[in-house]
């Protein structure tokens, strides 16, 4: 799937490519949605996380709209571990035609989140060679999964 086509580019910006699985879609008379399932997803970290870390329901529904699926397009997170589902419009209440506007003109417009927009950005310094250190703790991880510690030299050690 193809973020960016030539109208969606703003001058210096190239094509973004990505891949994925979508968990779930449902079609009926009334539109076409697509559901996320998380294993554990909070109301306050989906509007936190929304288009800073987590892509993937604005992902999705552009990926619908390229397929041409029933508008209206609707999406939202199913926590598995408390079985609370959030809707898009909880977290984001752009409408969706917003979010997912590709021309160039309507990015620039829009002023607000956009997926587009915000990707690019995303992508900008790697593909300039720069990959910054950004420290983050893990007060977002639930798991001791998290390799993220502090450490100091032995007394003695530094340099």
């Amino acid at each position: 799937m193809a973020l960016a086509g030539d109208p969606a580019r703003l001058p210096g910006e190239r094509p973004v490519w990505i891949r994925g699985t979508l968990d779930r879609i449902d079609r009926g008379p009334g539109g076409t949605g697509v559901l996320d399932y998380k294993s554990s997803k909070r109301r306050d970290h989906a509007r936190a996380d929304f288009l800073v870390t987590d892509f993937q329901l604005p992902l999705y529904l552009h990926a619908l709209r390229l397929r041409g699926e029933q508008p209206p397009l609707r999406a939202g997170w199913l926590s598995l571990r408390n079985l609370e589902f959030i809707p898009l419009e909880d977290v984001d209440t752009a409408p969706v035609d917003a979010l997912l506007a590709m021309d160039a003109a309507s990015r620039v417009l829009n002023g607000g989140a956009n997926l587009a927009t915000t990707v690019h950005q995303v992508v900008a310094e790697p593909r300039q060679g720069r990959f910054p250190v950004r420290p983050r703790d893990c007060t977002f991880a639930s798991s001791p999964r998290c390799r993220i510690s502090e450490r100091r030299a032995p007394a003695g050690a530094e340099g």
